[in-house]
């Protein structure tokens, strides 16, 4: 009986634990988009920026539209270094993440290019931006695909 209260106590103990690591990851995110979009507020009047725009699955953070182009943006709240790994992903403090980041962010690129165009009826060349505002980024612009990396 002991044994039975004790699994039931630990399940619910980790339980907890994930759903705290989780909500922190999603605070922590959020500190790093809010830095992003004040930063944004600063373009000329000319450029025209729309924060958290919805999706599929989960959102993009920022859509910056402008005299020099479309920009779908990815704030990342990262700590460390940002590498690219030679096969076109992400490298965080020298490990592999659990989802490949760039990948993500290429289908939020032409998923939203699609949707512009079925908007629109026009083709617009749209392009991905992952910012690190508290990362060293290593990190070459074709080193990680058709994606920049700041």
């Amino acid at each position: 009986m002991c044994l039975l209260i004790w699994l039931i106590g630990k399940r619910a103990t980790d339980k907890i634990d994930e759903a705290d690591r989780e909500r922190m990851s999603w605070r922590k995110g959020a500190i790093g988009e809010a830095l992003i979009a004040a930063t944004l507020q600063e373009l000329p009047d000319d450029f025209i920026v729309i924060n958290d725009v919805s999706k599929r699955f989960g959102n993009i953070d920022h859509v910056v539209i402008g005299p020099t182009g479309i920009y779908v943006v990815d704030a990342k709240n990262w700590r460390g270094t940002v590498k690219a790994d030679g096969q076109g992903e992400l490298l965080l403090n020298g490990q592999a993440l659990n989802k490949p980041p760039i990948k993500g962010m290429l289908g939020a690129v032409m998923d939203f290019q699609s949707k512009l165009k079925a908007l629109t009826e026009r083709d617009y060349f749209v392009r991905g931006l992952m910012v690190f505002p508290n990362a060293y980024v290593e990190a070459n612009y074709g080193s990680t695909r058709q994606i920049h990396c700041l």
